[in-house]
């Protein structure tokens, strides 16, 4: 997790410095070689610098999506239809059920990582990011490529070259003032608010979804039959989330799972701390559901998050909030071990915090069916925002 504290500064830096696909293939690599190296630790201390190094590799993964930029906004959020963390976390589940050899687990993940790189080939540059750098021509190139793989006509990109000359000269202008940087986070008063609310929220969700996982032991039963459903349920709970956010949006999503997630949670931790009498399957049936909640709400907030920080800032930002969630997913096992001590003190403080990030949600804005903004705004008044949300219902 220290590596990931670290990657999500470094990463979002060079995501907005060199681009989005070199950042998130070089994260495969990183991922790849570690893991390797892993394999052949002599010690312990071997084995957690590359651990660190693994933590490191992996935070590109949020700080880079390439898929984000790709679709439009009224897509996007079914992305999440796409369980690639969970799934894959419940298949490494049964494989440690498997195995109870560290080492394969290391390797399989290399030769993964090494099947990845081929998708160099295959995927093109963000064009947001080169139209927001001044590379206009690689732009409309990469799409005529994303055309001609999904086998539709070309588009005319003339009826573009208005939009795409006024990104250029505000692209210019912006990068012969500065370069970015996280300071720009904090820049403005509304970028400021998005920045610490959403960093805030990702500091709880992390404490609370890393919580409930890492202590699984907590739970009554088999202890990789509870690993694998705490992992799969995240499956459900982004369908879910997808479901509700087509009706209700980002903010209101992530409002009503953060509440309920918090309730789940509290009542976990209060049957444990008062030692209520209730059956085992009962109450990790209300574990697996705070965790169904949390993972559903953070899936959306790491949509919503995106859409809020402007495009030259965007990875930036979203680096700084994943090093920010890193804190409270390194708090979790702590609380973890008092929680031998006193009893349900981990749900009840994940409760709390749930609740918490409820209420910061109410204080951002919607970004469902609002164009992506791509540069800071000194001045961006709410009713700038509802003509940017009628203008992209259009398309």
């Amino acid at each position: 997790m220290s590596g990931m504290l670290v990657g999500g500064i470094f990463w979002g830096h060079v995501s907005d410095g060199i681009g989005r696909k070199p950042t998130f293939f070089l994260n495969v690599l990183v991922l790849g070689v570690a893991n390797l190296i892993s394999y052949f630790s002599v010690n312990w201390q071997m084995f957690a610098s590359m651990r660190f190094i693994i933590g490191l590799g992996s935070t590109g993964f949020m700080a880079a999506p390439l898929m984000f930029e790709y679709i439009r906004n009224r897509w996007r959020v079914f992305l999440l239809l796409i369980p690639s963390f969970a799934l894959w976390a419940s298949v490494m589940s049964a494989f440690c059920y498997w195995s109870h050899d560290w080492k394969l687990l290391n390797i399989s993940i290399a030769v993964a990582s090494g099947l990845m790189m081929f998708g160099w080939f295959y995927f093109v540059e963000s064009f947001r990011w080169l139209v927001s750098n001044g590379k206009v021509h690689l732009a409309q190139e990469a799409i005529r490529k994303v055309a001609r793989v999904n086998r539709r006509r070309e588009p005319n990109l003339t009826k573009l070259s208005v939009v795409i000359e006024k990104e250029q000269k505000e692209a210019e202008l912006t990068k012969s003032l500065r370069v970015y940087s996280v300071l720009d986070l904090f820049q403005t008063r509304q970028i400021r608010k998005i920045t610490i609310l959403f960093a805030l929220i990702w500091l709880f969700s992390s404490y609370s979804y890393y919580g409930i996982a890492f202590g699984v032991q907590e739970l009554s039963g088999d202890f990789y039959l509870n690993l694998f459903l705490v992992n799969i349920i995240d499956i459900p709970g982004n369908y879910v989330a997808v479901l509700f956010n087509t009706w209700g949006g980002r903010k209101w999503t992530c409002t009503g799972f953060y509440a309920l997630g918090g309730v789940f949670a509290l009542l976990v931790g209060i049957f444990k701390f008062l030692n209520l009498s209730i059956s085992g399957t009962a109450l990790d049936a209300l574990a697996l559901s705070a965790k169904l909640c949390v993972s559903a709400a953070w899936n959306i907030n790491t949509l919503w998050s995106q859409e809020s920080f402007p495009t030259v800032v965007r990875f930036i930002g979203g680096g700084f909030i994943s090093s920010v969630s890193r804190v409270g997913s390194m708090v979790a096992p702590q609380i973890i071990t008092l929680s031998r001590d006193i009893k349900g003190l981990l749900y009840l403080v994940c409760g709390i915090v749930c609740l918490l990030s409820t209420g910061m949600c109410v204080f951002l804005d919607e970004t469902k069916n609002r164009d992506l903004p791509d540069m800071i705004q000194r001045h961006q008044t709410r009713s700038d925002t509802r003509k940017n949300m009628k203008h992209a219902q259009k398309y």
